[in-house]
């Protein structure tokens, strides 16, 4: 179990969805409570692992604000440690074995149910590039593309914000409300017609979604235009990319983004 839980975790690594980690856990059941318990205790502790980093993930989504990802976080640990430490002493006890497949089961239907009340139709369909909270993720830093005359800004950072134009009203209200930092370039790409943006951060039509694709937005899960943002270091490269449905709530990460650029 505790093998198949080390290589579940190299899996997540490799961003095996947490659904086939929950998957697999539930096949190791029906496994063990067939009689092939030790092949199935091997795939329950596989399938956990990729759920357990998954799910981390997922819960970090969700969370509105720090507290409430330590929360849930510590209660996703309790679980797990739970099911690590006492699963196995009273599989091994033989007349407790039904009700704990049973109340495992139970756990990791409850679990795939989270994963999927944690997806949202303007998420990323692969929840390890959203708000990865690291600098230069994947192939970049790349090149960023002109947005207008002053973003990428000349020898400082900028910011360039992709949403729809339902979502461009909460946006603008934010922004005037937020101060980003003295001399970040901003921009405002929505995919549609400008429908007024209040404050002096420029906005730019992009109906086709050219502007989103040069710089390399994922599509979220409805295959529609992105709804997030790219943070752009003074060089003119493009650091940190996410979607991000509620980038109007949580524009102080982009706060920490920008400290974290040299």
């Amino acid at each position: 179990m505790f093998a198949g839980g080390a290589a579940g975790f190299v899996a997540a690594n490799r961003r095996v969805p947490a659904e086939v980690g929950l998957v697999t856990a539930t096949a190791g059941l029906l496994a063990a409570a067939g009689g092939a318990w030790q092949l199935g205790l091997v795939a329950v502790g596989f399938g956990a692992g990729i759920a357990y980093l998954g799910l981390q993930t997922r819960l970090q989504h969700l969370a509105a604000d720090p507290s409430q990802f330590a929360a849930a976080f510590a209660l996703l640990k309790g679980c797990a440690a739970t099911a690590t430490f006492v699963g196995p002493a009273v599989y091994g006890q033989g007349g407790g074995r039904g009700l704990l497949l049973a109340g495992a089961a139970v756990f990791f239907g409850g679990l795939l149910a989270l994963a999927r009340a944690a997806e949202g139709p303007l998420d990323d369909t692969d929840p390890a590039w959203q708000r990865p909270g690291i600098l230069d993720a994947g192939s970049l830093p790349a090149p960023a593309p002109a947005v207008t005359d002053d973003v990428p800004g000349q020898a400082r950072p900028s910011v360039v914000f992709f949403t729809r134009p339902d979502h461009l009203g909460r946006l603008c209200h934010a922004l005037a409300s937020h101060h980003l930092g003295d001399g970040v370039a901003l921009a405002v790409v929505v995919a549609g017609t400008d429908q007024g943006c209040p404050g002096e951060t420029p906005v730019v039509e992009d109906p086709a979604t050219a502007v989103a694709r040069r710089y390399g937005m994922r599509r979220p899960r409805d295959g529609g235009p992105p709804v997030g943002y790219a943070v752009v270091d003074a060089a003119g490269r493009i650091r940190y990319r996410t979607l991000d449905p509620t980038v109007h709530e949580e524009l102080t990460e982009i706060d920490t983004i920008l400290d974290a650029l040299p």
